[in-house]
């Protein structure tokens, strides 16, 4: 039990140092460790248990480890990575409303990210994506959904009923859409966050 408290204190305090602040508090609910150059997802995050907003954009992760534990989280921004797949474990994090996985290198999603049904805005672009699952049209909830510059050919034959009001996809797609769903996407995850923010309603 000590040593385990031990570990916890000396992981919280290697996280603070990489946010150069003093102290993270296991009651902490935002994280930023963007562009801070980490191969790996660091060690401490399974402490956060009130974690909603987590920021690892811009490294070179390529696993994601512990951070499926983190089932409070609302936010979730894994852009600009090296991430070849996601786990399945990821239909464990249900309170997710935002999820970035842009600029990586999926091939392909896991069908259990479709159990994220409280997803408002899901980026998927700049990948190696040939298809999503056909199950993406379960999230009712979604508003905003990026799938540009991936190698995609077709699109799930029920999307155009879902309540997107942004959608962004290649040229060789926008034949399987109406016009009025091919909208310009708000240009950064940070203009999301800051709508949802101060609407509770993005879009």
């Amino acid at each position: 039990m000590e040593r385990n408290l031990q570990n916890m204190q000396e992981s919280l305090k290697t996280l603070a140092g990489m946010m150069d602040i003093s102290i993270v508090s296991s009651g902490c609910s935002a994280i930023g460790l963007g562009d801070k150059h980490l191969t790996n997802v660091p060690k401490g995050l399974e402490y956060l248990t009130a974690l909603e907003t987590l920021y690892l954009d811009q490294n070179q992760l390529s696993n994601l480890d512990s951070i499926w534990k983190l089932t409070t989280l609302e936010i979730l921004d894994l852009g600009t990575n090296k991430l070849t797949h996601l786990s399945p474990q990821i239909g464990q994090l249900t309170a997710l409303q935002v999820l970035a996985v842009n600029k990586n290198q999926l091939t392909q999603l896991p069908v259990q990210i479709t159990r994220l049904t409280n997803l408002i805005s899901l980026r998927l672009g700049d990948n190696l994506l040939t298809h999503i699952p056909k199950g993406i049209t379960r999230l009712t909830d979604l508003h905003s959904l990026r799938l540009s510059d991936n190698q995609m050919t077709f699109l799930p034959a029920n999307i155009t009923k879902m309540g997107l009001k942004y959608i962004t996809v290649d040229d060789s797609l926008r034949r399987d859409l109406p016009p009025e769903k091919l909208t310009l996407e708000p240009q950064s995850l940070l203009d999301i966050c800051l709508v949802w923010w101060s609407n509770r309603i993005v879009f």
